[in-house]
Parts: structure tokens; sequence; C-alpha cells
């Protein structure tokens, strides 16, 4: 059957996939156990939403434009720090379309020259993150 000759899904479909997509399933009998977050639904339009930017994703972005890197010049730099860090990746995570985790964060900051550095103020102590400084050895 090609995709032509597929008839097109009813509203009455949709409504009994989305009903058996709410159903609770068993962590026994699942194949993963771990809470992998809430139900990303997509768009009228089919676009997946977008996630807030959080401070990481904001300081990579910034850095990229201080600096003229291109998206893609940010993945080969983190790739050589991260072997399996793969360019979709970066390019859904830096859309907001995807999160990634702590070894690809830290091959990206890397990569854009970001460092996390803890800031104290006269209250409790909090961290940020800037761009690392280069150290000449003489």
């Amino acid at each position: 059957m090609s995709a032509d000759e597929i008839p097109e899904s009813t509203r009455q479909d949709l409504d009994r996939l989305d009903a058996a997509m709410r159903i609770p399933v068993r962590a026994s009998e699942a194949g993963e156990s771990k809470d992998i977050g809430p139900i990303v639904r997509r768009k009228a339009s089919g676009e997946l939403p977008k996630r807030p930017l959080g401070p990481v994703r904001r300081a990579i972005l910034a850095s990229l434009d201080h600096h003229g890197m291109t998206r893609y010049q940010l993945w080969k730099k983190a790739h050589a720090h991260c072997e399996t860090l793969s360019a979709s990746a970066v390019y859904d995570y830096l859309r907001g379309v995807r999160d990634i985790g702590i070894e690809y964060a830290e091959a990206l900051m890397e990569a854009a020259n970001l460092k996390v550095v803890e800031r104290s103020r006269s209250g409790p102590k909090r961290a940020t993150i800037g761009h690392a400084k280069r150290i000449s050895r003489s």
C-alpha cells in the first residue's frame, strides 16, 4: 500500500489514539522505568513546542553571537570533546525542541568557551555561566 492509499484519520480515530496514550503504564511492564517527563504534544501546525531558554542554552547562544560562530562550528568543536554528540542534538537543543544530558552540555560549554563560576553577593552564593578566561603560560 502506498501513502496515497492510506485513508485520512477521522476525528474519532485521533480521539481514540489520544485516549490510549493517556492510559497509565506500570513501570514493571514497561521497558524503561525512569521518569521521562510530561507528554509532548505537537501544535496543530505539526511543530513541537519550544522549551523556555534556560541559563545554559542562553549563554551558549550568546557566546555564538559574541564569537561569530555558527552552530555547525560549535558542534565540530564540541564533538572533539564528546564523540557521541550528534549535530542534530546540538541543533535541536539550541532551537529549544529537546534537552540534552550533562555530558553534552559540558562539551557545548567547553566549545563555546564557557564555564560555570561561583558568584558571591551579599546573600547566598549562586552559580552563573561566564566566559572562560584564557590563562597565558610563561
